[in-house]
């Protein structure tokens, strides 16, 4: 996850090897979702620009990292994201990170 800025949105629209492009200038880019992890099965995705957690509008990595630390394992946070240019909201379970990572 990443502070997304406009440099940030340039920069992720100039690499071919990522999906999607990025329009909005504020949220929270996700850059890479881990295989396993909490995130990848709630549904984020490589590009999403994570906008609210649980209704709480979010700028900054760290201020999706509050709400996260903020939550019970187990249960879920709603997680709106914009994702190719359309809103979606995500349910997304807080738990532990997968062991084996790369």
């Amino acid at each position: 996850m990443v502070d997304l800025t406009a440099t940030i949105r340039e920069e992720y629209n100039r690499d071919k090897e990522l999906e999607g492009k990025v329009n909005q200038d504020q949220g929270v880019l996700i850059a890479r979702v881990i295989e396993n992890s909490p995130a990848a099965q709630g549904g984020l995705r490589q590009g999403d620009v994570i906008q609210k957690v649980n209704t709480t509008p979010v700028k900054t990595a760290s201020d999706v990292q509050a709400q996260v630390e903020s939550s019970t394992i187990g249960m879920p946070l709603e997680v709106e994201v914009i994702r190719n240019n359309q809103t979606q909201t995500l349910k997304i379970r807080p738990g532990a990170f997968p062991a084996n990572q790369n």
